[in-house]
């Protein structure tokens, strides 16, 4: 019973080794902050959202390839990741 419990504990700890934290803003054309922009990661929708000041903090897999935003009125935005920890987002006009 031990032998399995320190197994499970190992492996567990592994897979916390491979997120990566990504943060950034989310302004307008205007350079306006947007606050509640969906924060999206891989064309999927996650539970996070960018606070009052239009930023936004994520832990994702280091297997994710694209990280993006949506809002109802500007629609939405997708980077690489490319290994990049800082990604702001800035919609058109």
């Amino acid at each position: 019973m031990m032998v399995a419990v320190i197994s499970f504990a190992g492996s567990y700890g592994q897979k916390e080794g491979k997120k990566i934290t990504i943060k950034g803003s989310v302004v307008d054309g205007t350079n306006a902050s947007i606050a509640n922009a969906i924060i999206m990661v891989d064309g999927e929708k996650t539970g996070y959202v960018t606070d009052r000041d239009g930023f936004y903090k994520i832990k994702i897999s280091r297997k994710n390839t694209k990280i993006g935003v949506f809002t109802f009125t500007n629609g939405i935005v997708e980077e690489p990741i490319d290994g990049r920890s800082l990604i702001n987002f800035r919609f058109a006009g």
